[in-house]
């Protein structure tokens, strides 16, 4: 009867929710819930299904990494009228919203999560409801990746360790260490297994009071068509074709059956708890291979499992592309990240995103893509950040934060096209500055000079070339327009003279790599920022202005981030307009922040900026090329 209602309920405001989850989450109390079962049917209030229930037009709170800093979470909410002295919920059908990461760093984390277990039922008894996209911090937890657990955490749990399992584990420790029992074993092995730490991982795994809890909840939350995620949405994520639900579903299974494989695999003595995720991995590879001397060489039925292990550790969720991982939505430039956040958008059927997961120097509050990207991590652990704890309220279509630190910080800071925007930290001006006013100590190079001035704290280095003034004066032009566009793609640059040479001094990228270096070396380039986008955006910069010459010693990248960095325009602002070889190589996808830059060129804003650099008629070239390229990419569409 009570599945009737809710679904007559639901057609009248117009949902349509699969009648086997709706009845799974109706009578989820009529069952105990075993590893057996499958783990996206664990649930509780938090459930999709029950979460669409709750009225439309409910305000919404939303918080980030809390991270074991409990009274600072205290202050926070009581100072947004969530909760009042006695920690107890006062917001009535307010909807609490954690995009995850409540533990690790701090010492509260138990204390945290408990606290949330009963604020929940709180809430909903009163018409609220809190929800929670779980963090990569949670996921760690579950799965047994402890290296952000700190001694305070652990302590939490001495009382809940099972009865004989550290000794036990001491005595498979030093035989497979060839120790001797001794006070130096046993403090090496206290380090490994500080106390509590058998009552953690029981207490988190898939049928322990916090495993489960938080393997009820979600690794993207949706309401109010608002997506709710910690770490962001990648491409991959939507290549995947999959709905919200089925995401969901596909990575709380993952979760759940990775931790009970594990611990498996544990109790058979195939890993040990305190091995890492990479060594796990290693040893599940070689046990399979035949390369690992084991006495479980013939179980059959450890091989499966170990199989299944390998497989499940392959998951996107465990991926730094995966919604509790990638930062590409916080870092990658803006002009091509937009394309991923719009079809998001699109795929799911929302408006706007919320993110956790990556605090910047700020350490506020911060929007990308015309807001549809807030992003809440402003490190508000006092331990451990020392940030501002801030909160976010959404109320229709008002958005306004609460920073504990800064009355007056009441929205979201517009970020930067991308991060970060100078390598050094330091802006143009700065850059500037420093090297008009230093006296600069230099080492040659092959037909540049490196150029060392001194900081305060370290140093910051040059290259300085000598150049024939009409090359100068292209190298500035580009640079320039670069700003004008909003690239950041070339380092800073200017006209500098150097023992009697006139020439240019260009800012030197730290660590970084030339496209020819990362070839012929087999370097990997790491971070979330695809290089093929990238490219994508130099061929645009180069077709705008004429630049024939681009080589593979002309594109830096910064191997750890995998930005990518323009040098050498001296060859470019050619006439190329006759050309048709130019012309059939015109770039014909521009994302609309791109477009609505290329728009705001015009005579007046291209002379003021590099007017004095190149001629009228390579303005006008500019513009020409422009219009072209605006007309392409709207035929492409």
């Amino acid at each position: 009867m009570m599945e009737l209602i809710i679904i007559q309920t639901l057609k009248l405001i117009g949902l349509s929710i699969p009648l086997l989850l709706l009845t799974a989450c109706l009578s989820i109390n009529k069952k105990k819930v075993t590893l057996d079962d499958k783990p996206y049917l664990r649930s509780d209030s938090n459930d999709i299904a029950v979460q669409q229930l709750h009225p439309l037009n409910s305000p919404i709170t939303v918080i980030a990494d809390v991270h074991g800093d409990f009274p600072t979470l205290q202050k926070l909410l009581q100072a947004g009228k969530l909760i009042d002295a006695q920690n107890r919920w006062i917001a009535g059908k307010r909807i609490l919203v954690s995009v995850g990461d409540l533990v690790d760093r701090g010492p509260d984390s138990r204390q945290i999560l408990d606290f949330f277990m009963e604020l929940e039922k709180q809430a909903a008894k009163a018409g609220g409801a809190f929800y929670m996209a779980l963090g990569n911090h949670e996921v760690m937890n579950i799965r047994g990746d402890l290296r952000y657990v700190s001694d305070p955490e652990f302590a939490a749990f001495k009382n809940d360790e099972p009865i004989g399992l550290r000794q036990s584990t001491y005595q498979a420790f030093i035989k497979k260490s060839k120790l001797t029992d001794s006070d130096k074993s046993r403090q090496e092995f206290q380090n490994q297994y500080p106390e509590g730490f058998f009552g953690h991982i029981k207490m988190y795994a898939p049928d322990g009071k916090y495993g489960r809890w938080l393997l009820s909840k979600q690794m993207i939350v949706n309401v109010q068509d608002k997506l709710f995620a910690h770490g962001g949405f990648s491409q991959d994520l939507i290549d995947s074709g999959k709905s919200l639900q089925e995401l969901n579903q596909q990575f709380i299974s993952d979760l759940s059956r990775y931790s009970q494989l594990w611990r498996e695999l544990v109790n058979a003595g195939l890993f040990q708890f305190s091995d890492s995720k990479r060594e796990r991995l290693n040893i599940a590879k070689r046990f399979i291979a035949g390369n690992l001397k084991s006495s479980l060489a013939d179980d059959e039925s450890l091989k499966l499992k170990t199989q299944q292990f390998i497989a499940l550790a392959d998951s996107l969720l465990f991926d730094s592309f995966g919604p509790t991982w990638y930062r590409g939505n916080m870092l990658c430039h803006e002009y091509v990240e937009e394309n991923t956040i719009d079809n998001v958008l699109r795929h799911f059927g929302a408006t706007q995103i919320f993110l956790g997961h990556t605090p910047d120097s700020s350490l506020t509050v911060r929007s990308r893509l015309n807001n549809k990207v807030i992003m809440l991590d402003t490190g508000m652990s006092s331990a451990y950040y020392k940030g501002n704890p801030s909160l976010v309220s959404i109320n229709k279509a008002e958005l306004k934060v609460l920073n504990l630190n800064d009355a007056n910080n009441t929205s979201p800071i517009s970020e930067s096209a991308r991060k970060p925007l100078n390598p050094h930290g330091f802006n143009d001006n700065e850059i500037s500055k420093i090297f008009l006013r230093s006296k600069p100590k230099s080492s040659p190079g092959q037909d540049l000079s490196i150029l060392t001035f001194p900081l305060k704290d370290g140093t910051i280095q040059a290259a300085f070339r000598e150049a024939k003034p009409h090359q100068v004066k292209k190298e500035l032009a580009a640079y320039q327009l670069d700003r004008l566009l909003e690239l950041h793609l070339v380092p800073f640059v200017m006209e500098y003279d150097y023992q009697g040479k006139a020439g240019i001094l260009q800012y030197l990228l730290k660590n970084s790599k030339t496209k020819h270096e990362i070839e012929i070396e087999n370097i990997s380039l790491k971070g979330y920022c695809k290089p093929e986008q990238s490219q994508e955006l130099m061929q645009i910069f180069d077709w705008l202005i004429a630049n024939t010459d681009r080589s593979n010693e002309d594109q830096l990248y910064i191997p750890a981030n995998s930005q990518l960095w323009l040098i050498n325009h001296a060859g470019a602002f050619r006439e190329l307009d006759s050309d048709k070889s130019f012309f059939s190589d015109m770039p014909n996808r521009v994302s609309p922040l791109f477009i609505k830059s290329l728009n705001l060129l015009n005579r007046d804003n291209l002379n003021k900026r590099i007017g004095r650099y190149i001629s009228k008629q390579q303005i006008e070239h500019i513009l020409l090329r422009r219009d072209l390229l605006l007309q392409q990419s709207a035929k492409s569409k």
